[in-house]
């Protein structure tokens, strides 16, 4: 079935697939490099999705648990995002999600770089 008809049941089976995937991804990262920081964004071509499916995607990524602190479990990731795009010419949709979200891509790369600084700063490295 191509993309651009999907039904919005398949779209939101579909994320959430991607969701789960998250967790594989995040303990193999975890596991490996225990401070690093694991983010992931889904991303929405705008023809293919309403905002009940937007809705449903947000209800979804409020209801998981993120990773606060190197201590916490391997498979958690530390924050997600969202991007809804169009095709014709290709941009970001403006304020989708809204500029507050914890879901919107900007804010989700301003947490990532506090708990890159949070985490990495305090570390002393031999440079000799």
């Amino acid at each position: 079935m191509s993309p651009s008809f999907q039904p919005t049941s398949l779209i939101i089976s579909n994320g959430i697939v991607t969701v789960k995937l998250f967790p594989a991804f995040a303990g193999n990262l975890h596991s490996r490099f225990p401070v690093c920081v694991v983010g992931a964004i889904v991303a929405f071509d705008k023809s293919q999705i309403t905002t009940q499916v937007l809705n449903e995607m947000y209800s979804i990524l409020t209801k998981v648990v993120i990773r606060t602190s190197p201590t916490d479990q391997d498979a958690l990731l530390e924050g997600f995002g969202i991007i809804v795009y169009q095709c014709d010419p290709f941009r970001l949709v403006p304020n989708t999600p809204p500029p507050k979200s914890p879901f919107r891509w900007n804010n989700l790369f301003d947490k990532m770089v506090e708990l890159v600084v949070k985490r990495y700063v305090p570390l002393k490295y031999d440079t000799e």
